[in-house]
């Protein structure tokens, strides 16, 4: 009796942990689009990141600009200015879903002790 309800919750536990898996493999999926769009609009302003700002300026990897007429895919370049910082969309993507895969991270290391533990208990039921 006590085994057939540990087998139970390690069916149950098992189910969660491929549901949590599969959650996380969407997000990684989403965090790619992020990837995918920065990528677009460095490659098609002569591999930089365009950055809307007044102030020019220029870099290895970012250049300026202040009309959007300057620019190829202007929508995917760095728009979003949070304090000191400018982000494109891909960046918020790949932020939003790197907080969404921590979260579904701890649920699973959560369902992996848990199974664990069940597995020990049922070996120990079952001699």
């Amino acid at each position: 009796m006590k085994t057939t309800k540990t087998k139970d919750k390690i069916i149950e536990t098992q189910r969660k942990l491929i549901i949590t898996f599969f959650i996380s493999t969407i997000i990684i999926i989403f965090f790619m689009s992020g990837m995918i769009f920065n990528q677009i609009v460095i490659k098609h302003n002569g591999n930089k990141m365009p950055v809307f700002s007044l102030n020019k300026y220029s870099t290895f990897t970012h250049f300026t600009f202040q009309n959007k007429s300057e620019i190829n895919y202007y929508y995917l370049s760095d728009l979003f200015k949070f304090k000191k910082t400018i982000y494109s969309i891909g960046d918020i993507i790949m932020i939003i879903n790197l907080i969404l895969l921590s979260i579904v991270g701890v649920f699973e290391i959560k369902y992996i002790i848990k199974l664990n533990k069940l597995n020990k208990k049922l070996n120990r039921d079952e001699t």
